[in-house]
């Protein structure tokens, strides 16, 4: 870390992806002096790191931050057209973003805080968490091992380096299901569980379970006494068609993940197992997902900070509320 000091912000954005973007424009909306500090080297937040061939579940009207309309997209959005379009909106907005830029520490500071980074020190009276949950590989413990090389949803390279290959992909989500579909076609796939995947009826398409996250999330935020049922109960795979197809076809099977990789005869694994939230540089600062001191803000990781925050179809209402909460503890309305 240096020693630069960089001066003071009224509020400073940690992360620089879909939620961090959607939360500074609505604080500049409101006056608020705003930085925003981002790790990456470019834009396009974590959409940057996911593989060229996934598709978003959730449809282009769907996937717009506030203040600008995501253009149609036939045949489906994919991380490359999440980094155009997040690339865009910086430029069009003109969000301050300042990049790469670590950050190693927040820390309370009287009547501001200190945040502390790799490329000096600035404060700020508002501090606004936006890292995501795509920062930290989750990897779970597994004993053994296997004679093949191991992998993650986030250094996935897509299905050609696979070619030919018995594959195990391990994971019991969307990711897992998606890269074992789209390996199906190329080469010899185990998908191993830890726990049974629940399927969304095939009736119920991506689009639709994201109207159903906005039906849940609205209801939420109004204060509502009669909320919807969280569509995670009707199950957490949504049948895509490569997916629809390869469970039909028995080339995506689910089987029990061993106790012991031990003898799982494969060239390669898989690990889709999801991501921790980037909290560390506030750690000691967070209990049960919430800021336990006045000022700390989070924002985009879904459960406490927000039901449906952590996605980009989910984002916008509660960077709104987020923003607006912060502009009122400045003494702006």
């Amino acid at each position: 870390m240096t020693t630069t000091s960089h001066g003071h912000h009224e509020a400073i954005v940690v992360g620089g992806g879909q939620a961090g973007l959607a939360t500074a424009y609505y604080l500049l909306a409101r006056g608020v002096d705003t930085l925003v500090l981002d790790n990456n080297m470019g834009p396009g937040g974590a959409w940057s790191m996911y593989w060229d061939t996934m598709t978003l579940l959730s449809e282009p009207a769907q996937s717009s931050l506030p203040g600008m309309a995501m253009p149609d997209v036939p045949g489906g959005l994919t991380p490359a057209h999440m980094v155009e379009y997040l690339t865009n909106y910086e430029g069009v907005f003109d969000i301050p973003v300042r990049r790469p830029v670590r950050v190693l520490h927040v820390r309370p500071a009287g009547a501001h805080f200190t945040v502390e980074t790799d490329q000096g020190t600035w404060t700020a009276s508002q501090v606004i968490m936006a890292t995501g949950t795509y920062a930290r590989p989750l990897v779970p413990h597994v004993e053994g091992t296997i004679m093949g090389q191991f992998w993650h949803v986030a250094n996935y390279p897509g299905r050609d380096t696979f070619r030919g290959k018995k594959v195990a992909v391990v994971g019991a989500g969307n990711a897992a299901a998606q890269i074992g579909a789209e390996l199906s076609e190329v080469a010899e796939v185990i998908w191993l569980t830890d726990t049974e995947p629940r399927l969304v009826d095939a009736s119920l398409t991506g689009a639709d379970y994201h109207r159903l996250i906005a039906e849940r999330r609205d209801a939420i935020l109004a204060g509502a006494t009669d909320v919807p049922s969280d569509p995670a109960e009707l199950g957490n795979i949504i049948q895509t068609p490569p997916v629809k197809a390869a469970i039909e076809s028995g080339a995506l099977t689910p089987t029990p993940l061993p106790e012991t990789l031990d003898g799982l005869e494969v060239n390669h694994l898989i690990w889709a197992t999801g991501f921790e939230p980037g909290l560390y540089p506030v750690r000691g600062l967070v209990e049960d997902g919430r800021p336990s001191v006045e000022g700390l803000h989070l924002v985009g990781y879904g459960g406490a900070s927000g039901y449906g925050s952590d996605t980009i179809a989910g984002i916008g209402p509660w960077a709104q509320h987020t923003a607006r909460t912060v502009a009122e503890g400045l003494g702006k309305r």
